[in-house]
């Protein structure tokens, strides 16, 4: 069964741009199954332009204004009931006609990841190509000259800046997306959405132009700095809140989430640090300095594998007498992390292993056979999980809650081990 695919547009007072954004929905060379657009009340007449395209594939809703979040959050969880993936595409930006023919492959190939995004077309109010020379364009150029550095990782690109730049540039497993709800924010949930998946290495770049975002003098973006910087602070507080029982359970992460915000020093958008450590000192203001030494203290050895290796050995390492210490220090760091990554890929090849021993033990037993015959063990042989170790687990938990596995082991007709 071939996978169902929706996009949702959200349309808030864009009735000169949402008929081209649709129709390069309509018109994709991969047919997309659902069509889910609400108009968040524009007061506009974008409601009377769709109307008038007159297709029954446009699933059209309305609504009071209850702002962008709400309103996709919405129509993802419409779209999420029968649809195995989703697209977002804000009113005023469209798809190349190819997007959906060239993404959607990658991302159902890759188990492992839950959102792909692409490279981005900028253009201005007349669908023409955005003028080198403009501020927007100047900022793009600088954060994708990063993309094809191969000594930059995913987390660390995010934590320069949000490069996807759009959530017009988000196509997630349903699931993920219906798990992951877009927050309160006016500038940045795409930003909480891709910075959660970057934590936790979830999302996949191709490297065309497939999207074009439109720079025109409505855009949410504002000028002023200060709302902005606002908001990038409290996003990033709002994840570290957020993500903290992922966070602590998940060495991995952990080491993607320091290699985002160390990047994040240096960032291309609008996040200051030093600002974010102003805030942080605010928040401890109700903390006593025992407070203080009780949260440190109970960050134990055996939870936080961090805690038992001096973080300064990659700069003792780097060193050589041959000059002063200088940016070198990150290549014993970038060995540690393909170290993991290879430590990782040799348990995801044993957990692979297992999973298909198990599997074709179950396949061939006569006593799994005979229960198939009438409609049982269903469960033992289906292909569940994201990757190798997540399906051996769960054939694991299938095997050894099985009321008929426990009787066949009982009467020696079940002989395979989970």
């Amino acid at each position: 069964m071939s996978s169902r695919l929706a996009v949702v547009i959200p349309v808030y007072n864009h009735a000169h741009y949402v008929e081209r954004a649709i129709r390069s929905v309509l018109d994709q060379t991969r047919t997309v199954d659902r069509l889910v657009v609400i108009d968040d009340g524009s007061p506009d007449n974008s409601v009377e332009v769709i109307r008038a395209m007159n297709d029954p594939r446009i699933e059209l809703h309305t609504q009071e204004n209850q702002n962008a979040f709400n309103t996709i959050n919405r129509a993802i969880k419409m779209a999420a009931e029968d649809c195995d993936f989703i697209a977002i595409l804000n009113s005023d930006d469209f798809y190349h006609l190819d997007r959906f023919e060239k993404l959607l492959p990658i991302l159902e190939a890759d188990e492992s990841k839950s959102v792909i995004c692409s490279a981005v077309q900028v253009i201005d109010e007349h669908s023409e190509n955005l003028a080198e020379d403009h501020n927007r364009m100047k900022w793009f150029n600088a954060v994708w000259s990063v993309a094809d550095d191969p000594g930059i990782a995913m987390t660390e690109w995010m934590g320069m800046a949000n490069w996807p730049a759009t959530t017009s540039n988000v196509l997630g497993r349903a699931s993920y997306m219906a798990a992951n709800p877009f927050k309160p924010y006016h500038f940045n949930h795409d930003y909480y959405f891709l910075t959660g998946a970057a934590w936790r290495d979830e999302i996949l770049l191709h490297h065309e132009k497939l999207v074009y975002y439109r720079v025109h003098a409505h855009n949410t973006i504002t000028s002023a700095p200060a709302p902005l910087m606002r908001e990038l602070l409290r996003q990033h507080l709002d994840l570290l809140k957020d993500l903290r029982g992922e966070l602590l359970a998940d060495f991995e992460m952990r080491r993607r989430m320091k290699l985002y915000f160390r990047a994040a020093y240096d960032s291309l958008s609008s996040l200051h640090m030093g600002l974010m450590m102003m805030v942080f000192s605010e928040l401890l203001q109700e903390k006593s300095h025992d407070d203080i030494l009780a949260i440190v203290n109970g960050m134990g050895e055996d939870d936080l594998d961090e805690l038992q290796v001096f973080p300064n050995r990659h700069h003792v390492n780097a060193y050589t007498s041959e000059g002063p210490l200088g940016k070198n220090t990150q290549l014993p760091e970038k060995v540690d992390e393909l170290r993991a990554k290879l430590d990782q890929l040799l348990a995801q090849k044993a957990a692979g292993d297992d999973y298909r021993a198990l599997l074709t033990a179950v396949l061939r037993s006569k006593w799994v056979s005979l229960a198939r015959v009438f409609g049982g063990c269903r469960d033992l042989v289906c292909d569940k999980g994201k990757g190798p170790q997540e399906k051996l687990g769960n054939l694991r938990a299938a095997i050894d809650a099985s009321a008929w596995v426990k009787l066949g082991r009982v009467i020696g007709a079940a002989k395979f081990d989970a």
